[in-house]
């Protein structure tokens, strides 16, 4: 990982141990970890942003695409639904939702 991404995590990390009720720090560090292929760090801290708000559909759809990369498929289809419940409109959470259920649970059966 380059020095400057670890940089950034560490003080994201920081920040989200100061400011734990502040979900866009919980979803920045999220999205790091997401861009440095930490699937199980980034599910966990945007569960952590969802626990603060709980209606934000691209961190739904984040959540599920990294519960896809964790083979964790009907956790994923659960995330993309609800992203589109909440913004029926996303194309994103539609389209991921699309894959997982074409390309991942058909193959498992």
């Amino acid at each position: 990982m380059p020095p400057e991404l670890a940089a950034k995590i560490a003080e994201l990390e920081k920040a989200v141990l100061a400011a734990p009720d502040k979900a866009a720090l919980w979803t920045s560090l999220g999205n790091l970890y997401f861009d440095t292929g930490q699937a199980r760090k980034a599910a966990s801290a945007y569960e952590r942003s969802l626990a603060l708000a709980p209606d934000d559909p691209d961190v739904l759809t984040d959540l599920g695409i990294m519960h896809r990369e964790l083979g964790e498929f009907e956790k994923a289809v659960a995330d993309f639904r609800r992203a589109s419940t909440v913004n029926p409109r996303h194309e994103n959470a539609m389209f991921n939702e699309g894959v997982v259920l074409y390309y991942d649970l058909k193959r498992q059966k």
